[in-house]
């Protein structure tokens, strides 16, 4: 299939990291090289977007595009279904790592991204690079909410674009994120049932 897992225990719950370095898969496949899903206190953290039936006119516009999951997103486009290559995977005990490459999801551009899995928080390395200029987007897909986001009017919040998934994306005027920038994700209890 073309997964990679790094299987973990934190406070005595399991955690779970899972990149898509694979082939593209088919019909029923998205556009999300290299991402990630990370599964922690029995609840999916990050990851995968909302998700809607075929018919739904919200499955093309927001569950298929690659910016509605955690992978890059290059000049407001869809990746190109293509294949990656798992360049490392090791499990030290408690640090583990994985490495995955993908050269054509996007012509002339080469993603890199290496996640580490630590007791308590893992690192997340993503890099993107090719011979010209380009946007690149970098979507946060964590549940809960964003302590940067508090007290924004929803009335000030408009479409990042035009192109599918960038119509549902709402933002406010940006933030200065070339120097030091920090948030914290908070989100509710979760009841696990055993």
């Amino acid at each position: 299939l073309g997964y990679a897992i790094l299987r973990g225990n934190d406070a005595g719950g399991q955690t779970y990291l899972l990149m898509d370095y694979g082939p593209h898969g088919g019909v029923h496949g998205h556009p999300d090289k290299l991402n990630l899903i990370l599964y922690a206190d029995g609840d999916e953290l990050a990851g995968e977007p909302q998700g809607y039936r075929y018919e739904d006119r919200r499955h093309a516009e927001w569950t298929r595009p690659t910016v509605a999951h955690w992978t890059v997103s290059v000049d407001q486009r869809s990746q190109a279904a293509c294949t990656g290559k798992l360049l490392a995977f090791a499990d030290g005990g408690n640090i583990k790592v994985m490495r995955g490459t993908a050269d054509a999801a996007y012509t002339g551009v080469i993603l890199d991204r290496t996640a580490v899995q630590l007791p308590g928080y893992f690192v997340d390395l993503y890099r993107v690079w090719g011979q010209s200029s380009h946007t690149i987007d970098y979507p946060l897909c964590f549940r809960g909410s964003l302590d940067a986001l508090k007290g924004v009017a929803p009335a000030t919040l408009k479409p990042m674009g035009t192109a599918l998934g960038y119509m549902n994306l709402l933002a406010t005027a940006g933030a200065d994120t070339s120097g030091h920038w920090a948030a914290t994700w908070t989100r509710g209890a979760v009841t696990v049932k055993k």
